[in-house]
């Protein structure tokens, strides 16, 4: 079984439809996203409809938490803010009621995985795994064998035996005897200095699991313009260039 893992496409629809070909091209038999497809940029609703169409399990991400919870603003950033609060302003209330009810967290026993946007541990549930100190610390509340998380926008694989892999090969075969946390990196925002979309494939046959990380050009000045057409703060589009 191959399965597409995305993540934090932030109303990005230009860099969601080149990640969608690329998908297209691996014959995958699922996609699942871990959240936060809201937010930041200019195509909420396309981003949403999409997501949902081609996506076997969508999470919730803080972004969408927000966007249902406006009394919750003052957790974000005045960036992410703004963002939150355009795309609040393109949802109904049928939308957003949906997204209310998404998960936090896709369990999959079977294959030994377990998904979700930002941490295991419930407190706090968008806490940040963004160092191997805290990857080791999260490892103590993930369920499964192999933890899939997005939010930090940073694409990483860290194991329980192997510590933080400082390279990544095309075609990553996870050690069987090994916990891993695994995070897919962002489709919209990236933020590890790489201005390209991530996400991620697993390769799933008989009890032997391979990762592999995408990474997928797409067309920023389309965004740039779009955004701009928006009214949104040009900060958002700008970031994209450097992947910062």
């Amino acid at each position: 079984m191959k399965m597409a893992v995305i993540s934090d496409v932030h109303s990005n629809l230009v860099a969601l439809q080149e990640v969608i070909k690329d998908i297209e091209k691996h014959k995958v038999d699922q996609i699942h996203c871990l959240g936060d497809t809201l937010g930041y940029g200019p195509h909420p609703l396309e981003c949403l409809n999409l997501v949902i169409k081609i996506c076997e399990k969508v999470l919730k991400g803080n972004h969408e938490d927000v966007v249902c919870c406006p009394y919750k603003e003052d957790e974000l950033n005045p960036l992410a803010c703004k963002g939150v609060q355009f795309s609040r302003s393109k949802l109904t209330r049928d939308i957003m009621c949906d997204i209310s009810r998404f998960p936090i967290i896709a369990e999959f026993p079977e294959i030994g995985f377990v998904m979700c946007h930002g941490s295991f541990h419930k407190d706090p549930m968008w806490e940040y795994i963004d160092s191997p100190s805290k990857a080791k610390k999260e490892l103590k509340h993930t369920p499964q064998k192999i933890c899939l998380i997005g939010h930090t926008h940073s694409p990483f694989v860290f194991g329980s035996e192997n510590g933080l892999y400082e390279y990544l090969p095309d075609n990553l075969e996870l050690n069987p005897n090994e916990k891993y946390i695994i995070n897919v990196g962002s489709v919209g925002q990236p933020r590890d200095g790489d201005c390209r979309s991530s996400y991620g494939i697993f390769d799933i046959n008989d009890g032997k699991v391979s990762f592999s990380l995408r990474r997928v050009f797409y067309d920023i000045g389309k965004v740039e313009q779009e955004v701009r057409e928006s009214g949104l703060p040009l900060e958002i589009s700008e970031r994209l260039y450097s992947g910062r």
